[in-house]
């Protein structure tokens, strides 16, 4: 039976408690959601988040004047719809109504005469005394709620009704909706079932942590190697396997180093042309990357900027205004005389300038009409797009890597324009004069199956036109824009359990480590190469292979480790295609394979992997068929794959004369159980 909501102070948390971010603040149940300022329902409000987020707020110390929630934009944070009584607002109705406590906590954004320097604190039990609707100066509707601090909070009753409720002690993550408000959450008490979010996770479970560090150093490493080159990477894997809570654990590792740009491809599907959501998108996080002082002179810099760009701009519209008057003027002098009246100027002068904002507004790419409108008079507008692009990252305080998720949720055309968009700033962009600008990096989370088939729908009329036999359309356009593609871990058997073990709350998923792992754990630091290392892996138990493989991949991603493992795989260079590239790719894309497979408890050998390797660069359709009919697959002689009895439609690629010279040097015969390991389907158990 779920929860009912709990109201009074969480035992443990006195007032006057501090959290550093909100989801430790989320952990200690004071405040349960993720974003949302107010956790209530139907039934009532437990508490509020008074952190400056309207500037309707009022903040008196003991009286707050509080701002229901609802109807604001996003990405601006203005007021674009008139707020309902319905959830949070609701909420605090209820808790007025039937005089229950509502918990306070302030965040460091909110008026400093009463906020903490930083996190967040609460402030102990108010009630709601007051309810009403205004307008807010936005010009929407708004509810508003006054709350004075109770006077004798010992005599509160805390719980819910008169039963006194338990608090679970697990984590929750995120519960909210599109708009960014939490959604009704429950919770449950430990020893039974609760309700488990798919938001993006903030707790590691799953060791995407550890993959995220393998990522950012590998970036970090090229960074600093090729410091003026751009770099696309790609995380491919199906709806559900993980790859935005990857994005989070990475931009923490990178947020150093680099400044991160999320960009929610579903979200911004509508806008139309896609560069410009990616150009707007930049502009604002630089933006906040600098101090207050210095973003009105990005602002005016930038808008001076992209004056100077397109060919109908400000300047231009006030100069052929500027001259029409002056033709006014010549044709009939008597008209100057009726200027003298004050009131006639002023007019004259508000109708000039209400044309020139209206005629800019359509022809000035400040907005997506405006930049539609420059791809269609200009005769490079992609030119003075990425030139301003390159401005741009000039004026980031860091190299700047854009986070580009949920591409999988939109359709062929968007996802064919934006990641080309992506490709003419990134790769086409033009070397600005007397400057070294560093790059920007992208990282696309989608499902690597969408992309292609997005690509081969859009150009349907090249397929078969520059297909090579092992790569279909898809294929060759991914491999242009992508340097890398990093595949998501698959859950083995031990994996699985224990994180079901831990969403079901059972308390042995968490086990310390006892002698025989912490010996594993030495002997994986004492290790010099990778082949140590999985021979270290190899000889343990499943369960303390779970427990130190993340240490493992972090390890086998050091520098040293890493220049051993590359020079091991050199003797795969004849193999590869006969140019510089394919090595560097090759050499990329064994180590992020490796990472996940170690991740999954795969310990297979590095020649066996390094050959699927090989072959998942070169002609992926043969690696797709063979990871996709495993079960059907004909064995010959020592239980290795016939590949001459697949079916006909791929006669074509096994006639290819280069993939019949690699398979006849190949150092390994793949059998079932080596592809099932290679592709990440096979587990391990003692």
């Amino acid at each position: 039976m779920a929860e009912e909501r709990f109201y009074g102070e969480i035992p443990g948390y006195p007032e006057g408690s501090h959290f550093p971010d909100r989801p430790a603040l989320q952990r200690s149940r004071v405040h349960r959601p993720g974003q949302a300022g107010i956790s209530g329902g139907q039934d009532g409000a437990d508490s509020i988040v008074v952190s400056g987020g309207y500037v309707d707020d009022e903040d008196n110390g003991d009286e707050i004047i509080y701002t229901g929630q609802g109807g604001r934009d996003p990405g601006t944070g203005r007021q674009i719809a008139d707020q309902e009584l319905t959830r949070g607002n609701l909420g605090l109705v209820r808790s007025r109504q039937d005089g229950r406590p509502v918990r306070v906590v302030r965040g460091s954004n909110g008026d400093p005469k009463y906020s903490p320097e930083s996190g967040y604190r609460y402030d102990g039990l108010f009630r709601v005394i007051d309810h009403w609707q205004e307008d807010g100066k936005d010009g929407f509707t708004v509810w508003r709620f006054r709350l004075a601090k109770t006077e004798d909070e010992a005599s509160i009753p805390t719980g819910s009704g008169s039963a006194t409720a338990s608090v679970p002690a697990q984590q929750t993550s995120d519960n909210e909706d599109a708009d960014g408000e939490d959604s009704e959450f429950v919770g449950l008490p430990a020893e039974q079932e609760h309700w488990a979010s798919d938001a993006p996770a903030d707790k590691d479970l799953l060791k995407r942590d550890a993959l995220a560090s393998v990522i950012a150093a590998r970036l970090l490493r090229f960074s600093h190697n090729e410091p003026n080159l751009s770099f696309l990477l790609h995380v491919d894997g199906p709806w559900g396997s993980g790859k935005s809570t990857l994005l989070r654990f990475l931009g923490h590792h990178l947020k150093d180093h680099y400044l991160v740009v999320p960009f929610d491809s579903w979200k911004h599907a509508k806008v139309d042309p896609p560069w410009w959501a990616l150009l707007v998108t930049l502009r604002q996080h630089v933006s906040r990357a600098l101090p207050w002082w210095s973003r009105v002179g990005l602002r005016i810099a930038d808008s001076w900027t992209r004056a100077r760009r397109g060919s109908t701009p400000y300047l231009l519209t006030g100069l052929v205004l500027l001259v029409a008057v002056l033709g006014l003027v010549l044709i009939n002098p008597g008209w100057v005389g009726q200027l003298k009246n004050l009131t006639t100027v002023l007019s004259l002068f508000g109708s000039i300038a209400l044309v020139v904002l209206l005629i800019s507004r359509f022809v000035w790419w400040d907005s997506a009409r405006g930049a539609r409108r420059l791809e269609q008079v200009h005769t490079n507008p992609m030119q003075e797009v990425t030139q301003h692009f390159s401005w741009l990252l000039a004026r980031a305080p860091r190299r700047v890597v854009f986070f580009l998720d949920d591409l999988d949720r939109c359709g062929e055309k968007y996802v064919v324009d934006l990641l080309d968009a992506v490709q003419t700033l990134v790769r086409d962009a033009p070397e600005r004069k007397g400057k070294t600008d560093k790059s920007a990096y992208f990282i696309v989370a989608a499902h690597g199956n969408w992309l292609r088939r997005a690509y081969e729908t859009v150009h349907q009329s090249f397929q078969g036109a520059v297909d090579e036999p092992g790569r279909k359309l898809g294929h060759l356009f991914l491999d242009k824009l992508f340097q890398l593609t990093i595949p998501m871990p698959t859950l083995g058997t031990d994996t699985k359990q224990l994180y079901f073990d831990r969403v079901l709350g059972i308390q042995g998923s968490d086990q310390a480590l006892d002698e025989e792992d912490n010996e594993l754990l030495e002997q994986i630091e004492r290790s010099t190469s990778e082949r140590e290392i999985l021979e270290a892996l190899q000889a343990a138990t499943a369960q303390q292979r779970e427990r130190s493989v993340s240490r493992a991949v972090e390890k086998m991603s050091e520098p040293t480790i890493a220049e051993v493992t590359e020079h091991a795989l050199q003797k795969f260079a004849p193999l590869l295609d006969g140019n510089p590239r394919s090595m560097k790719r090759f050499v990329n894309t064994y180590s992020v394979v490796r990472a996940a497979r170690t991740l999954e408890g795969i310990t297979v050998e590095s020649d066996v992997l390094a050959f699927w390797t090989v072959l998942s660069i070169r002609w992926p359709i043969l690696t797709e068929y063979l990871a996709a009919n495993l079960s059907s697959l004909v064995e010959g002689t020592s239980k290795e794959v016939r590949l001459d009895s697949m079916p006909d439609y791929y006669a074509p690629l096994l006639a290819d004369v280069e993939l019949r010279r690699v398979l006849a040097n190949a150092p390994v015969r793949f059998t079932p159980d080596l592809i099932q390991a290679c592709c990440g389907a096979l587990t391990y158990g003692n």
